[in-house]
C-alpha cells in the first residue's frame, strides 16, 4: 500500500533530529559537555543497542533472554534473505526501505550489476540525499521478489514468527533513518555490502566479489571483505512449511499486521 505520511509531524521530527536530538547523540553530548554529535561512526552494534534501549526487546520469552533483544536474530534473517535472493540474480523489495539486488546492464542483458535504491518514502521522510543511487524503473531490474515476513521467519530463523520479523525490521529501519537524519557518520554492515550515510548523503557499496563474479570492474569504494556474517541460527524449512507460504512473487507485505508510515515514514 502507499505510504501514509504525516507531513507536519515529519518536518517537526526531522528538524529535531538535524538539530542534534536524534538517536545515538545524547550520550556523545553528555561526554563532551554539549554540542553536536561528531564523526564517530554509528555502526550496527550501536544501532541494535539503541533499538533495544528505546523500543525494548521483541515480544516473547526467547527474544527477551536473547542478546540484542531478538533484533540481532532479525538482522541475521534479513541478511540471509538478501543473500539468498541475490544469489539467484534477483532483487528483494523491502517495504519502506528500498530494493537490494541487481540491475540489467543497458547494453548487455548477459551481465547484471549490483543495485540499491532507497524507497522514496524512506528517503523523503529522513531528508536523505540519494543522488548516488538514483531510482530505476522495475523493468530495468532483475526479477523482483517482495519481502515475505513469513518466509523470513520460517526459512531463516529457528523460532521467530512473522510478526517478530515485521516488528524487528520496522524498529531497525526507523532507528536507522533517525540516525541518518542527524547527519552523523553512519556505517551499517550487510552480508552483501555496506550502507553508509554522512551529512544525510547515502551510499550502499556492494562487496567486490559480486562485481568480480560478473566480470565487472570493481569500484574503488567496494569493500574487499565483509565484516559481518549472519549467525547460522536457522535451518532449511520443510516442504510443508514452504508450501504454506504460497509464494507468487508478491510479498505478504503489511497484511498482518497492517502497517502505515507514520511521522518520519516509519512503520506503525
Amino acid at each position: 500500500p502507499a505510504a501514509i505520511l504525516a507531513p507536519v509531524a515529519q518536518r517537526k521530527r526531522a528538524r529535531q533530529l538535524r538539530a542534534g536530538g536524534g538517536i545515538g547523540c545524547a550520550q556523545h553530548r553528555r561526554r563532551r559537555g554539549g554540542g553536536a554529535c561528531r564523526a564517530m561512526s554509528y555502526d550496527l552494534g550501536r544501532l541494535i543497542t539503541d533499538v533495544v534501549r528505546t523500543r525494548g526487546p521483541l515480544p516473547g520469552p526467547q527474544q527477551k533472554s536473547q542478546r540484542g533483544g531478538g533484533y540481532e536474530q532479525v538482522w541475521d534473517a534479513f541478511n540471509r534473505y538478501i543473500s539468498d535472493v541475490m544469489g539467484k540474480k534477483q532483487t528483494l523489495n523491502v517495504p519502506n526501505f528500498g530494493k537490494v539486488g541487481w540491475r540489467i546492464e543497458e547494453h548487455s542483458q548477459a551481465k547484471m550489476r549490483p543495485h540499491f535504491q532507497a524507497a522514496d518514502a524512506f528517503a523523503r521522510a529522513y531528508g536523505l540525499d540519494m543522488r548516488s543511487h538514483p531510482a530505476l524503473a522495475d523493468r530495468a531490474l532483475a526479477h523482483i521478489e517482495e519481502l515475505h515476513f513469513s518466509k523470513a521467519a520460517i526459512r531463516y530463523t529457528q523460532n521467530m514468527t512473522k510478526d517478530g520479523i515485521f516488528l524487528g525490521l520496522r524498529s531497525i529501519f526507523t532507528a536507522l533513518g533517525e540516525a541518518c537524519a542527524t547527519g552523523q557518520q553512519v556505517s551499517i554492515e550487510f552480508e552483501v555490502g555496506r550502507f553508509t550515510c554522512s551529512e544525510r548523503v547515502v551510499r550502499f557499496d556492494f562487496l567486490a566479489e559480486l562485481y568480480l563474479k560478473e566480470g565487472l570492474e570493481v569500484p574503488s569504494e567496494a569493500p574487499r571483505d565483509g565484516q559481518y556474517r549472519p549467525s547460522a541460527t536457522f535451518s532449511e524449512a520443510s516442504p510443508e512449511d514452504m508450501a504454506t507460504l504460497k509464494l507468487s512473487g508478491r510479498g505478504d507485505g503489511f497484511s498482518a499486521p497492517m502497517a502505515h508510515s507514520a511521522q518520519l515514514g516509519g512503520w506503525s
